[in-house]
């Protein structure tokens, strides 16, 4: 999946009104997604000029869940990064948590579920929360750029809507990649008047960003989305469905 968005990403059109651009997405935030795999993101995050990688958090989430903080010095950023799902025994867990439990209240605004509640909150109480604080004391005047792929997507926008509330005179920049819908329409709403740059790249046959469901559960895609024909493939069509916050 992280191969086939590494194509879409070419052909990606910027939006009128945004300072969003094709380049920022395929040199930054792809490759910090990407690196949340890695089993040394250290090194990827060395690719990128003058950055400083600063920390990787584990935590146990009905299987492992994994982010790490960093610096692109070049850019002026802070970035978090959220690692995605890897195996099937958790993307069992997050669908049956998410379609058969409660919702969790979000702080910041409506209702979230409860599996990518609780999957962020172990991050995020497990050491991502004071890693991110050093960094923004040392930091103060930098923007936070906050990226992850499928179920990272998710817990990035978690993150997202978090340090927004906590930091509102913090730039947040939000992009993710085949992102689940994380809560309720009030979420939604709440986190479209916080994030104001919120980008969701996906995949047209990806079935994740499908779930949980729309219809029979109540749970919402944040902001609005977009859809361009970007090419070609050998069964159709390259489609980029993205957010305008």
């Amino acid at each position: 999946m992280i191969v086939l968005l590494g194509f879409i990403l070419i052909g990606l059109c910027s939006c009128e009104g945004s300072n969003y651009t094709d380049e920022f997405a395929r040199k930054y935030m792809f490759v910090l997604s990407a690196a949340a795999y890695s089993n040394s993101p250290r090194e990827c995050v060395k690719k990128l000029k003058n950055s400083t990688f600063h920390n990787q958090t584990f935590a146990a989430c009905k299987g492992n869940c994994s982010g790490f903080t960093a610096v692109i010095h070049e850019e002026r950023a802070i970035v978090l990064s959220f690692r995605g799902t890897t195996d099937m025994k958790q993307l069992f867990a997050e669908i049956t948590d998410s379609t058969f439990k409660e919702w969790e209240n979000w702080t910041y605004g409506g209702n979230v579920s409860k599996y990518f509640y609780d999957a962020f909150t172990s991050l995020w109480n497990g050491g991502m929360e004071s890693d991110f604080e050093i960094l923004k004391k040392q930091y103060s005047e930098y923007e936070v750029w906050i990226t992850g792929h499928s179920l990272g997507g998710a817990l990035a926008t978690l993150a997202a809507s978090m340090v927004a509330g906590k930091h509102n005179r913090t730039t947040v920049k939000l992009v993710t990649f085949g992102q689940p819908r994380v809560g309720d329409q009030k979420f939604a709403d709440e986190h479209h008047k916080m994030v104001k740059f919120s980008y969701r790249v996906i995949y047209w046959s990806d079935v994740v960003p499908t779930v949980p469901c729309y219809y029979a559960q109540g749970y919402r895609h944040q902001g609005t989305e977009e859809e361009r024909i970007i090419g070609n493939a050998a069964d159709g069509y390259f489609f980029v469905l993205f957010d305008i916050m």
